[in-house]
């Protein structure tokens, strides 16, 4: 069996891993320049980077853990326990406290990903920088077109993409077309902001609930300071995450004006003098939440071998991601995989 993975973020290269293991040939192609989805470390100015797509992540699941234990072991990996405030109105902090442990990717968010394709790689085909417009179901297997016509040809196909991408992708199969269009995902800004000096902000990460009747009511749902992870320069880097709602009203904003905005609101909601930053770098991930997510581990059609996985297949986590492509993979070697019930919901 010659498989096809479409998506090289955490679900993708883990479902990789796997077949590879059980000596299947597989080829993931990825429409981005490196792989890890939104498990990315962004270049904002100079050498400096900070985490733009997850900013930490929580373990609950045993072969997750047995994951990032791993991880852990290799310096991949590091708990983050940063002074937590919440913050519903500005200048009103309230201390706060971490339902579960906080990990991140060390010495980038980045760094998991990275080692998950390093594992496959001299075996496994990864294609960057392709994206796969149409799948097309023929009497001998699969042909994937991409954006420039080429096309090739696999006994299966698997959507380690999000949603809305899978359900295009899936027109041909009516019902995991209709599966992969239940789960619609909203947009979210994420803005980083490099300052000469330390801020006087007494505090190193926080959730960010404003009031609608203020003025910046909705920018802002966390912002944290980058030089608190475990394995990061000093330099004075502010990550922000914008609301959701927030997100999908400013999807068609420009970069610079989203960033002006999102910085304003920073200071603000921790009551801070305002302070020019030297580099501010906003980008907008068009598919970040998934509105309803399934709880099913990922779809499949065993007799024309085609499937899809990612976070919206199981909670929305970092850890669903993980779990949803061991799903895949176990589903396309003819296994069954038991998990969490009830589905794993999204942590702050």
């Amino acid at each position: 069996m010659h498989a096809a993975i479409i998506g090289a973020g955490l679900s993708g290269l883990t479902c990789a891993r796997v077949l590879d293991r059980a000596s299947v040939r597989v080829t993931v192609l990825d429409e981005n320049p490196t792989p890890g989805g939104r498990m990315q470390s962004s270049g904002i100015a100079g050498d400096l980077h900070a985490d733009l797509g997850t900013r930490s992540f929580f373990v609950r699941d045993e072969r997750f853990t047995k994951q990032v234990r791993d991880w852990q072991q290799r310096g991949l990996v590091a708990t983050w326990a940063p002074s937590l405030v919440n913050i519903h109105r500005p200048g009103h902090a309230e201390q706060g406290r971490f339902r579960s442990v906080r990990h991140v990717g060390t010495p980038t968010m980045h760094a998991p990903a990275i080692d998950l394709a390093r594992s496959i790689a001299g075996r496994v085909r990864l294609e960057q920088n392709r994206r796969i417009d149409a799948i097309h179901r023929t009497s001998g297997g699969w042909v994937l077109r991409d954006e420039s016509g080429r096309a090739d040809h696999f006994d299966a196909v698997v959507l380690a993409v999000p949603s809305p991408r899978a359900a295009k992708l899936l027109a041909e199969i009516p019902h995991l077309h209709a599966l992969a269009s239940a789960v619609p995902m909203m947009p979210a800004w994420a803005t980083a902001a490099v300052f000469r000096e330390r801020l006087p902000i007494g505090f190193d990460a926080a959730n960010v609930q404003i009031g609608a009747r203020c003025e910046h009511a909705g920018v802002l749902a966390w912002m944290d300071r980058e030089s608190s992870k475990p394995g990061r320069p000093s330099d004075e880097i502010w990550l922000l995450h914008a609301g959701e709602q927030w997100s999908a009203s400013h999807r068609d904003d420009t970069p610079a004006e989203v960033g002006r905005r999102m910085v304003q609101a920073m200071f603000a909601a921790a009551d801070a003098p305002p302070v020019e930053p030297i580099a501010v770098h906003a980008h907008l991930w068009r598919h970040a939440f998934p509105v309803a997510p399934l709880c099913d581990g990922c779809l499949f059609d065993e007799t024309l071998a085609v499937g899809a996985c990612g976070d919206w297949c199981m909670g929305s986590r970092v850890e669903g991601a993980y779990l949803s492509g061991l799903a895949m993979a176990a589903r396309l070697l003819g296994e069954r995989s038991d998990f969490l019930e009830p589905c794993i919901a999204q942590e702050h």
